[in-house]
């Protein structure tokens, strides 16, 4: 009877290991493979041209969309899980006024290569590897959740013209928790699993969008869902306005029954972007 509960117990604790592991692997990683990889970029097929490009080693694949109308270049980073067709909508404003695009798939997302860690972090320093390659200077930079943490962090390392904050948190260090109750994952089983992973030696503070942006100092648009579920806009990105709304360049635009990522589904999405890019430009002409 004994050696029957014994076994019992390995089989648990095993079952419990094979868990853990498959937890580490949702919190550090994309394991939403069994979407579409290949996305449809439509701009630049019939008006300017579109490549598609790659950095190796390991492969990262981006898009190249110019405008005949060249009036600069911005950057679209996607969300967690999705590719950079997820960015469609939103860039379907800036090409209408006559900006070339990049699109860019982060490392095991879409068509990039499936790492063994990606972050948000991997995300802005493989951007930055590609405007530096590709000569873009001075880019517009818009961003959705895992993407906007990621465009914080390039405009630390990259001479950036404004942001676009779709869905941004205000603290790198609370996302595995926002994760794990959104997922329902029980946090008193698996807990230790992200304590273990920040007790890694990052600059947490130092990338935490609530501090990085008041080191930026170009325009900022804060786009988040009044319903957001993944991180709740009382306490997320209202926490980053405080921080900035002294200033005459920062917007926030808490959109009405949105919830998480579903802003540019607002039928007033493309004025509110609009307008701010007016301001971007008005005060560049000034």
């Amino acid at each position: 009877m004994q050696q029957y509960i014994l076994w019992g117990l390995v089989v648990i604790f095993g079952l419990y290991l094979i868990s853990c592991l498959l937890v580490l692997v949702f919190l550090t990683n994309n394991v939403m493979f069994w979407r579409k990889k290949k996305s449809d970029i439509p701009f630049g097929l019939i008006e300017g041209n579109q490549t598609m490009k790659m950095l190796q080693h390991p492969k990262r694949v981006y898009w190249l969309c110019n405008n005949p109308k060249k009036k600069g270049w911005v950057v679209l980073l996607h969300s967690w899980g999705r590719r950079s067709d997820r960015m469609v909508k939103q860039a379907e404003v800036y090409w209408e006024r006559g900006y070339s695009l990049v699109f860019v798939d982060a490392r095991s997302h879409g068509l990039s290569q499936y790492t063994i860690i990606t972050t948000g972090y991997h995300y802005a320093l493989d951007v930055k590897e590609i405007l530096e390659k590709e000569s873009i200077k001075n880019p517009i930079v818009h961003g959705l959740s895992f993407g906007a943490i990621a465009s914080t962090i390039l405009a630390q390392k990259y001479d950036v013209r404004a942001l676009v904050l779709e869905a941004v948190t205000s603290e790198i260090t609370t996302i595995y928790d926002d994760f794990l109750r959104v997922t329902r994952i029980p946090k008193i089983i698996y807990g230790w699993i992200p304590w273990l992973l920040l007790k890694k030696n990052w600059p947490w503070e130092e990338l935490a969008p609530i501090n990085s942006l008041q080191r930026y100092k170009g325009p900022i648009f804060l786009i988040h869902g009044e319903k957001d579920d993944l991180f709740p806009y009382e306490q997320r990105v209202m926490k980053v306005w405080e921080k900035l709304k002294h200033r005459d360049n920062v917007f926030i635009w808490i959109v009405p029954e949105s919830s998480h990522s579903r802003m540019a589904e607002h039928p007033e999405f493309k004025k509110r972007l609009n307008e701010f890019l007016d301001f971007v430009e008005n005060q560049e002409n000034k």
